[in-house]
């Protein structure tokens, strides 16, 4: 499995338990198996767009949103500094902007 693929999976588990939402429940709001769901986050089995998109909706997610916020977490602490000013990745010139001021101050 390749990283960013990696990082989505984690980040996917992370959001669910923080919800705390039992795969039972995700399966419930998806409509995909229980099974199915915890194969994908034991990384044992990828995902179909369609069954990310599902379960990003379920989660409460824009499409793409969760996709963008595993890219950055490599990127020092911006996903974590967007998510705590509750920046949302559908405004991507505000990704730009911080990564752009952390380049900055890091000089």
């Amino acid at each position: 499995m390749n990283e960013l693929l990696n990082e989505l999976v984690l980040l996917i588990r992370e959001k669910r338990k923080e919800q705390h939402l039992s795969l039972e429940a995700l399966s419930q709001a998806t409509g995909l198996s229980k099974s199915e769901l915890w194969m994908i986050e034991k990384r044992r089995r990828g995902m179909s767009l369609k069954t990310y998109l599902l379960i990003e909706e379920a989660l409460g997610y824009s499409p793409g949103e969760l996709l963008f916020l595993s890219s950055i977490k490599g990127e020092g602490n911006l996903g974590e500094i967007m998510e705590e000013l509750n920046l949302h990745v559908d405004k991507p010139y505000v990704y730009l902007l911080l990564k752009a001021l952390l380049g900055l101050l890091k000089k």
